[in-house]
């Protein structure tokens, strides 16, 4: 995948408008898979795969995870600075196997805290920051409901 050098922001406006190419997180499928085929109603009823960096962010993920299928409501731990996740969504075919692939969603952790990006399959800019068309991302995330926080 060919790289770009389209500006974006750490804050709660991104400099890179709707259309524009997202700049970071295409290498995404040389980070950790963490994740099969999960179906997620939040993000459209997609099947989703979830790729994370770096590697000791996949462990916490990972940890994460199994405490959302338990039911846990405590003992997540908490995400280092750096950390960037990225899920390939795809619409469910035949059977509710993967079919076409969809949107992809972003997340990475600064300093001060999480923003979010979602882009076409293409990675053209749907919305990024914590507010607008990611607003509803931050949300649920925020809320401890996703299990990333």
């Amino acid at each position: 995948m060919p790289g770009n050098a389209a500006a974006t922001s750490l804050g709660g406006a991104a400099t890179s408008g709707m259309g524009d190419d997202i700049g970071w997180g295409r290498d995404y499928r040389a980070w950790a898979r963490t994740t099969g085929f999960v179906n997620s109603a939040a993000h459209g009823n997609r099947l989703l795969v979830t790729y994370v960096t770096p590697p000791e962010a996949a462990t916490v993920y990972r940890g994460n995870a199994a405490l959302v299928r338990n039911g846990a409501q405590s003992g997540f731990r908490r995400f280092p600075v750096g950390t960037q996740l990225v899920a390939e969504s795809f619409r469910k075919g035949l059977q509710g196997k993967p079919g076409i692939r969809g949107p992809l969603f972003f997340m990475r952790k600064d300093r001060s805290g999480w923003q979010y990006a979602f882009t076409d399959a293409d990675f053209r800019l749907i919305g990024e920051g914590t507010t607008g068309r990611v607003a509803f991302c931050q949300a649920c995330h925020e809320s401890g409901v996703a299990g990333v926080g």
